[in-house]
């Protein structure tokens, strides 16, 4: 993502005979205990147009991949791969479809950021998947 980002930000800057950052923020990744934080995550990205008041609704927004979860997509190929996160909900895909939109919609109401929960600004997770994964960083740094 960050190539991507460095190499549209060169291609842009030479074109508009500009130099300087084109986005605030770079990409961040972060470690995330999917166990814990999946389907919570994926809820809250899906509803942040609706919290920001871009749109009324969660499949208004043009730029978001919720149509994908819910079976909306129209355009021709998707390239989000939907099914690990629809299969906490059920081994069937409509079921699965259904309970997500129930879901997320139960969540649009709710202020909390599960971001804020990071620890170091790179984990999120249990107490015991924070331990282990800092247990692993600190073995490879011996």
């Amino acid at each position: 993502m960050q190539n991507i980002n460095t190499s549209y930000t060169v291609y842009i800057n030479k074109r508009q005979k500009r130099f300087g950052h084109l986005f605030q923020g770079r990409f961040k990744g972060i470690i995330v205990d999917k166990e814990t934080y999946l389907i919570v995550l994926s809820r809250y990205i899906h509803l942040n147009p609706v919290r920001a008041g871009i749109v009324k609704k969660t499949d208004d927004y043009k730029w978001t991949s919720y149509r994908e979860y819910i079976g909306t997509y129209e355009g021709k190929e998707s390239i989000v791969d939907t099914a690990e996160t629809l299969s906490y909900f059920s081994k069937t895909k409509a079921t699965a479809i259904k309970a997500y939109k129930e879901f997320v919609m139960e969540g649009a109401e709710e202020r909390n950021n599960p971001l804020e929960d990071m620890e170091a600004g790179v984990l999120l997770g249990s107490k015991i998947f924070v331990a282990k994964i800092k247990n692993m960083v600190t073995v490879y740094e011996a």
